[in-house]
């Protein structure tokens, strides 16, 4: 009987805990997206995200990533004075996606966009100081009207705005509807 009722609670329990794994509110989603943000993981970021902010994001830290790497290997290659550890950094990125023959001025493949998106990422998170936890938001509240939600968030500094972010139902989970919202 022992043994049975053991049974019993460890399938509770592990259905109690997956259950709370795959939920999808609208405050888990925001602070998904400040956790991949602030901590350089896209997949975080690209779950908050529909297929097309995906791309667009995706791409835009590819943009970021060529314009750093160009910037780092010109730096290090004349041997400028004025390099740093970010230059250090993008230019072994550099080297790294070369060596995988990526090559980040022409349109990649999906495969390798996401290589180069991977490690990328991280670095441009350091550059920008975006893992800076004082510049981390909280959420403050939100509230859910049919298939549309709001967030409020506000940044760690003083006299820092409020801002609201809009998110939008997509089948069963939660999307963000304007993710530049939380770069304002």
């Amino acid at each position: 009987m022992l043994k049975r009722n053991k049974y019993v609670v460890s399938l509770f329990l592990t259905g109690f805990i997956f259950s709370g794994c795959g939920s999808n509110t609208p405050d888990s989603v925001v602070k998904n997206f400040i956790d991949g943000l602030s901590g350089g993981d896209f997949k975080k970021i690209s779950n908050s995200l529909d297929e097309k902010d995906r791309d667009l994001f995706s791409n835009d830290i590819i943009k970021l990533c060529r314009q750093n790497t160009s910037k780092a290997m010109t730096n290090m290659l004349s041997f400028n004075k004025d390099a740093n550890d970010l230059d250090k950094l993008f230019s072994d990125i550099y080297t790294e996606l070369l060596e995988k023959d990526i090559v980040l001025d022409f349109k990649l493949s999906n495969e390798k966009k996401e290589v180069a998106v991977n490690k990328c990422f991280p670095a441009i998170v350091k550059s920008f100081n975006l893992n800076d936890k004082a510049n981390i938001p909280k959420i403050l509240s939100s509230e859910i009207n049919g298939d549309k939600a709001s967030v409020k968030i506000q940044n760690n500094q003083p006299e820092a705005n409020i801002s609201i972010i809009e998110l939008k139902k997509v089948g069963d989970n939660w999307l963000l509807a304007d993710f530049n919202k939380l770069f304002q």
